[in-house]
């Protein structure tokens, strides 16, 4: 039985986000670098206001990053302006 050859099914290559509030700009992240490959489990912990869920709404398209590209099964993960279908 051959070797198995693990693909990138989450690439997250220089994801930073930063928000734009009354008070002036909120960074939620720094920057983040990940790779997930086909058949790894994966948890995000850290203590609330850290970015996991601003990380987890970018890679599902729900949020444009302020830098950096999400993407799954190499496809960037952004929702089209006015669409709300996510990418397949």
């Amino acid at each position: 039985m051959g070797a198995s050859v693990a693909t990138d099914k989450i690439v997250v290559s220089g994801f930073r986000h930063v928000f734009d509030t009354a008070d002036g700009p909120v960074q939620a992240t720094g920057v983040i670098d990940l790779k997930i490959c086909s058949g790894e489990f994966v948890t995000l912990v850290g203590p609330s206001g850290c970015g996991k869920t601003t990380l987890l709404k970018a890679l599902a398209g729900f949020l444009r990053p302020t830098e950096g590209i999400p993407q799954n099964n190499s496809t960037p993960s952004l929702i089209s302006p006015g669409s709300h279908a996510l990418n397949p």
